[in-house]
């Protein structure tokens, strides 16, 4: 990562709009395969993308995290960053609406 894209991302984890949230963290294994991987990854953004996911304007970030290369649990990491973190309904929702784009329910 450039030091320009990790400036950025550090940036973000200090924004107002942030300061409130929290994030999802989905751990994908490496046995899945690329393929499935790519479509989880590819349904997770476009259904965020297209609002099919409830309470989405909440979110305020995605990121694709790459750990193949970890030794003893590859994986690839997908994490959801929201804010308001308070209105625990909304956040229950969303979670809950995540996990089926994701294929966990």
């Amino acid at each position: 990562m450039s030091k320009t894209a990790h400036s950025a991302i550090a940036s973000l984890r200090h924004d107002a709009v942030n300061a409130t949230g929290g994030h999802f963290t989905y751990q994908l294994k490496a046995a899945l395969g690329g393929g499935l991987i790519d479509e989880i990854w590819n349904n997770t953004v476009l259904s965020l993308i297209g609002g099919s996911v409830v309470n989405a304007d909440m979110v305020t970030g995605v990121r694709l995290v790459d750990k193949l290369q970890h030794k003893r649990t590859p994986h690839v990491r997908i994490e959801v960053w929201f804010s308001n973190m308070s209105n625990t309904e909304k956040v229950d929702q969303l979670q809950q609406s995540l996990e089926k784009c994701l294929r966990l329910h």
